[in-house]
């Protein structure tokens, strides 16, 4: 084998990598290549551990989605929260802090990075700083009502959770803004993998580099231009 040859090796392996996804125990993910089939997938195995494990995103062109889900980590009464929910399967269930705090003792709530924190102690560590951040709102949100309506607030929390109508407009809204970032992988895919290899093997590395440096650095000029110099 080749330097080269090693090389694209190497590329290949890092891009394979960077296609794979971590997924804690409890959580889902949903992939597509199309975007007309759907397949549910759970946490590997053979590549994890005890609190998670890979699964993989479609690595050929047009790439298709991969969208993760993870479970509620909060169980919530009118009186408490508690940072523990029991798990479906013993076998995939992590651990989990198990934080105890009385609504009437909360003075605040906030996120910080993925840790939601209640009075300024950390009640649990979220599976992102998105799931973080809607959790702190919620429980800032459930402190504020009034305790005999509480009950309701969090069935409207659970409800909204089954929001169909929300969901597919966000489904939407991801497609649209993800439109020209799709464009730009599936260019950069074809040029590293298809186009820079095929060049160096009829016309030769020292004859291709150049060519395959300018077409790159046109391409992102052109997606992403320089600002003018003041």
């Amino acid at each position: 084998m080749t330097d080269l040859e090693l090389l694209f090796l190497v590329l290949g392996i890092v891009y394979i990598w960077e296609c794979a996804c971590w997924l804690k125990r409890g959580a889902v993910g949903f992939r597509t290549w199309l975007g007309s089939r759907w397949k549910v997938m759970h946490p590997g195995r053979l590549l994890g551990n005890q609190k998670g494990g890979m699964i993989l995103a479609h690595p050929l062109p047009p790439l298709g989605t991969l969208l993760t889900s993870n479970p509620w980590p909060l169980s919530l009464s009118p009186e408490a929260v508690l940072a523990y929910v029991p798990g479906t399967d013993p076998a995939s269930r992590v651990s989990q802090p198990a934080g105890f705090v009385l609504f009437d003792q909360i003075q605040s709530v906030q996120a910080s990075g993925k840790n939601v924190r209640v009075n300024g102690q950390a009640l649990l560590q979220a599976a992102s700083l998105t799931l973080a951040s809607h959790i702190a709102h919620a429980l800032q949100t459930l402190r504020q009502t009034a305790a005999r309506q509480r009950a309701r607030a969090i069935e409207k929390l659970i409800e909204d959770t089954f929001d169909t109508q929300a969901v597919r407009e966000r489904w939407e809204q991801f497609r649209t803004e993800t439109a020209s970032l799709r464009f730009a992988a599936n260019v950069l895919f074809a040029y590293l993998f298809l186009a820079a290899p095929a060049l160096i093997w009829h016309a030769g590395l020292s004859f291709a580099w150049k060519w395959l440096l300018i077409a790159l650095l046109v391409y992102f000029e052109h997606r992403f231009p320089f600002p003018p110099s003041s």
